[in-house]
């Protein structure tokens, strides 16, 4: 199946599933499926709910996947909203900035009026003078090339500090992996989003 007919079946379970349980706050994929990986084994998805026990409504959203998904693939798990907006609360920031909505049809950070990305932090100062003009071509660009930078979408804040958008987040790392570079990163949401849940109501469609 491909990536885009996945995304299109999964939302439209996730969209039956969260008619039937109003609990159910959003549905979120995340994970290396939406990091640009070329051939992501596992399906991580976040069930958040506005009330009630999040790990019993992510287990059943869990068991209507297997219908149609490998058990061993499936990784379903279960947060109340309030953690999600806890700023103490590392994976519910992380979702805030890569998850995508099921139910939404776009990233979170969108409907929060904010930006997805990963800041990565790494140094070449080490590379000799000539490995360091061709990686430079390479990362930067040179003539019509746009180079790993413009071919990402990605913006380079000072040397060796790069804001990477979610989707390209594989594609980034993995080219700093082939350059023998260590690396850190971290996810951060750039722009005055929103933060109050209430404003962020879902539609049903009585279809379902």
């Amino acid at each position: 199946m491909m990536s885009s007919d996945l995304r299109k079946r999964l939302a439209d379970m996730a969209k039956e599933f969260s008619f039937k349980n109003h609990e159910v706050w959003d549905i979120l994929l995340y994970g290396s499926f939406l990091k640009g990986k070329e051939k992501p084994k596992d399906l991580d998805i976040s069930v958040i709910v506005k009330e009630g026990n999040p790990f019993d409504v992510a287990f059943r959203f869990k068991t209507l996947l297997e219908e149609e998904f490998p058990p061993e693939r499936l990784d379903v798990k279960g947060f109340l909203l309030e953690e999600i907006f806890d700023e103490n609360n590392l994976v519910g920031f992380a979702l805030l900035v890569e998850g995508y909505s099921l139910l939404r049809d776009k990233f979170l950070h969108e409907e929060l009026n904010a930006g997805g990305y990963f800041l990565f932090r790494f140094s070449y100062s080490h590379f000799p003078q000539s490995v360091k003009m061709r990686f430079l071509y390479a990362y930067r660009g040179r003539g019509k090339s746009p180079g790993v930078l413009g071919q990402t979408d990605s913006v380079e804040l000072a040397p060796g500090v790069v804001l990477v958008p979610v989707k390209e987040f594989h594609n980034f790392r993995r080219f700093l992996s082939l350059w023998g570079l260590t690396f850190e990163y971290a996810p951060i949401l750039v722009g005055e989003f929103k933060r109050e849940a209430g404003s962020m109501g879902y539609f049903r469609d009585d279809a379902f």
